[in-house]
This record gives structure tokens, sequence and C-alpha cells, in this order.
């Protein structure tokens, strides 16, 4: 009974030891295809890339006017986007602080509250009055 037992302890071990074996085997095949896709895609990305270089190259040799145009009209638009969104962050930044500061209300404290909290303190250690207005 007990090389019974130990029999089916091992051949529950081998089984266990070939699926894994499998399991690896399928996780190795999976890396290797997604690192191959991934090398692919890249390799046509950058053929895409430098066939559109290519042909822009070309475009401008043989149409420059229309070149500087379309960059110019490009960086005077690039830049009033630029403007345009920093404006509006300094309106924003502008109209949050005014509505932070309205919706706070009144001050909690004076500074003729933290005066009197000075004299309070002072009286303790040497014995001094109140100031004359805490009176």
């Amino acid at each position: 009974m007990a090389q019974s037992m130990f029999e089916q302890a091992g051949e529950k071990i081998s089984y266990t030891a070939h699926k894994a074996s499998r399991v690896a085997s399928a996780f190795a095949d999976a890396v290797e295809d997604g690192t191959n896709a991934a090398r692919r895609s890249a390799t046509q990305g950058a053929n895409a890339a430098d066939v559109l270089l290519h042909r822009t190259k070309e475009r401008m040799r043989r149409h420059p006017i229309e070149a500087v145009v379309a960059t110019l009209t490009a960086g005077i638009a690039a830049g009033a986007a630029l403007i345009w969104m920093m404006r509006r962050k300094q309106l924003y930044n502008r109209d949050h602080a005014q509505r932070r500061s309205s919706d706070l209300g009144p001050p909690l404290w004076k500074p003729q509250d933290l005066r009197l909290l000075h004299y309070a303190g002072d009286a303790g250690e040497q014995g001094e009055e109140d100031p004359p207005a805490a009176r």
C-alpha cells in the first residue's frame, strides 16, 4: 500500500512536471512571437518614415514656395494656439483665485487678536498685566 502511494505520488509529480514544461514552452513561444511581431512593426514603421521623408524632400525641391508658406502657416498656427492656451490659463487662475478668496468669507481672526495672544503669553511669564486694549 505504501508502495502504491509512492507510485501514485511519483506519477502525479511527473505529470505536473510535464504540464509545467508544456506551459513554459508555450509561454516561450508566445514571447518569441510577440518579439518577432514587434520587430516587424518597427521595421515597417522605419520604412514608412523613410518613404515619407524622401517624398517630402522631393516635394520641397519641386515646390519651394509652397513649402515656405506651409511652414510659416504652421508656425503661426502653433504660436497662436500656445498664446491662446497661456491666456486661458491666466484667466482661469485669476477667476479661481477670486472665487476662492470670496468663498472663504470674513477672516477668522484679526491682527488685534494676535496682539492679545502675544501679551497674554508674556503676562504668564513675567507677571505683567493685560494690555490696555484687553481690559
